[in-house]
C-alpha cells in the first residue's frame, strides 16, 4: 500500500476517534455548564470534522480502500455482472 494512503488512513483514524468523542460529549453529556456560544461552536466544529472525514473517505475510496465498522479494507477486485453476462452470451453463441 502506498505511503500516502497509509498517512490518510492514520489521519482518518485519528479524526474518527475525535469525532466519536465530540459527538458523545455533545449528545450524551451534561453541557448545561457550557456557554451557549461555545456549545454552538462545538456543534459547528463537529459538522466541519464530519465534512472533512467525508473528504478523507472519498480519497481512500478513490485509492480502493473502503472504511466501515471501524475497519479499513483494500479492494483487490470487483465483480462486474454486466460484463459477465455479455461474456457468457458470446460463449453460448460460439
Amino acid at each position: 500500500m502506498d505511503r500516502g494512503i497509509k498517512n490518510i488512513i492514520k489521519e482518518h483514524s485519528q479524526l474518527y476517534v475525535r469525532i466519536q468523542k465530540l459527538d458523545n460529549f455533545i449528545y450524551n453529556e451534561d453541557t448545561s455548564h457550557i456557554n451557549k456560544a461555545d456549545f454552538a461552536n462545538l456543534c459547528i466544529q463537529l459538522a466541519a470534522m464530519r465534512q472533512y472525514e467525508k473528504c478523507l473517505i472519498a480519497r481512500l475510496n478513490n485509492a480502493g480502500v473502503i472504511f466501515g465498522n471501524g475497519l479499513y479494507h483494500e479492494c483487490v477486485a470487483a465483480v462486474n455482472t454486466e460484463e459477465d453476462v455479455e461474456e457468457n452470451n458470446k460463449e453460448d453463441e460460439q
